[in-house]
């Protein structure tokens, strides 16, 4: 069930979760701590947690006023006839994100355009006709003016080189790095990020986490590329990001469409990289012991739910009697008892309204 407090809850968790992506992708000393192992399975729980911001029958609620109490006020303070600041807020954000889809629909027409143009004056190749004995999938090439550097149409599983003179060894490293992107299934990903962009368009580090998931990207394809090489074969693999950068650089004209697609790149992810790969970082795991402690983060971010709390006026709280007063017990089995000047009832279910009205004690 999704209420209010498992929101915030979860925006409060997400918020440290994507802190934490941020400063390992950001700061060298993260990457010597936490290696592609640990950032995947980080991803993989931002992801989830977010997605899935709902309370779990092992969750126990805990009374929080100091926090909850103003935010809850806040939240169900009457505006205008009957209509509350919550109500407002939903309204906001539904159209928000009414806005956001339109404007992602229309990007992906866009793109489908840009893809026809290209297709209509391209050199079209398989990955078989530049690599010897490459035994993977033999994925579409199409080389063409209108691209300015090597990308992936991942929703076609081709992919797109812009029409300037590789090297032998630079186009095998281009095209094994491309492949795994499409293996990876990098696209849908970055779909993934984006639909949570859209939904959480007011959530401020779901753009965090969106601006630094390009460089996880390159890094993991990085790591699957040079996975069975050598030291000095990855060495060589960083100069060609070196060299291959260059040539882009001298041969970007405006005539060119596409920047980098879905998949991008920019200076600070090539810089990342060339760091990452000269300190062999790619070739180490992270400790057990930090992964398994990170195993942990999905159960204890959701074992706690933090809730407001009212103590109803007239309360003893030793012999818990209460004269002349109407308010709500929430007993710890999750049922409800309507508590009239003494006379206690269970009831069956508890009316949202009758919820904000009344004051709710919880066991």
């Amino acid at each position: 069930m999704i209420t209010a407090s498992s929101l915030f809850i979860t925006l409060v968790i997400s918020s440290v979760l994507i802190l934490l992506f941020y400063l390992i992708l950001t700061r060298k000393m993260g990457s010597k701590l936490f290696r592609i192992d640990f950032l995947s399975v980080l991803v993989f729980f931002i992801l989830l947690r977010i997605f899935i911001p709902i309370e779990m029958p092992f969750t126990i609620t805990v009374p929080f006023p100091v926090v909850m109490n103003p935010i809850w006020e806040l939240l169900n303070y009457e505006i205008i006839y009957h209509i509350k600041i919550m109500d407002l807020l939903i309204i906001g954000w539904l159209f928000g994100v009414f806005i956001g889809i339109v404007i992602y629909v229309g990007r992906l027409k866009e793109f489908r355009n840009l893809h026809n143009l290209i297709l209509e004056k391209c050199e079209q190749k398989k990955i078989s006709d530049f690599l010897d004995r490459y035994d993977g999938n033999d994925f579409s090439i199409y080389i063409s003016p209108y691209i300015s550097s090597p990308m992936v149409l991942g929703f076609k599983e081709s992919i797109l080189l812009p029409d300037i003179p590789f090297s032998k060894n630079e186009l095998r490293n281009i095209l094994l790095h491309e492949a795994y992107h499409i293996k990876s299934h990098d696209i849908y990903i970055k779909q993934v990020i984006k639909l949570l962009t859209i939904i959480y368009w007011w959530f401020p580090p779901i753009y965090l986490l969106q601006n630094e998931i390009d460089l996880f990207l390159e890094l993991r394809a990085d790591s699957k590329v040079i996975k069975s090489i050598s030291h000095y074969e990855s060495l060589s693999y960083a100069e060609t990001l070196i060299s291959v950068q260059r040539k882009i650089s001298n041969e970007l004209t405006s005539l060119k469409l596409f920047s980098a697609c879905l998949l991008k790149e920019n200076k600070k992810t090539l810089s990342y990289r060339i760091h990452y790969l000269l300190e062999g970082n790619f070739q180490k795991k992270t400790s057990k012991l930090v992964l398994l402690t990170l195993l942990f983060v999905p159960i204890l971010s959701n074992s706690i739910i933090l809730e407001p709390y009212y103590e109803p006026a007239g309360i003893n709280a030793s012999k818990m009697e209460i004269e002349n007063e109407i308010y709500i017990i929430k007993h710890k089995d999750g049922s409800y008892s309507l508590v009239i000047d003494g006379e206690e009832g269970n009831i069956d279910g508890v009316d949202e309204d009758l919820l904000r009205e009344l004051p709710i004690l919880t066991e």
